[in-house]
């Protein structure tokens, strides 16, 4: 039920700031990670190997990178994840 409550709360936002909520730190980023939902705009969950691209979200937060490599680019859900937060003025280094 409170999914539910937090689902309808999104969707009365505007697209702007449902937008920018997408690409803020969140708390998911520990020891363990576990993301219980994924989102869809990253990437492609049915390439093999892929994680949801909050992981990398999260690390380009924590640790501010000047630069970024994807040797695995696989899916593109870095390079999705890096698009997103430069369209919002998040990160401005090399990809």
């Amino acid at each position: 039920m409170i999914q539910t409550q937090q689902a309808a709360q999104r969707s009365q936002l505007p697209a702007d700031t449902q937008k920018v909520r997408l690409y803020a730190p969140s708390q998911y980023l520990n020891s363990i990670v576990s993301i219980p939902q994924r989102c869809s705009l990253w990437g492609d969950a049915r390439y093999r190997g892929n994680c949801d691209g909050t992981l990398f979200k999260e690390l380009v937060h924590q640790y501010k990178p000047r630069s970024i490599a994807d040797p695995m680019r696989g899916s593109g859900t870095t390079a999705d994840v890096v698009a997103g937060m430069r369209e919002l003025g998040l990160y401005d280094g090399s990809y």
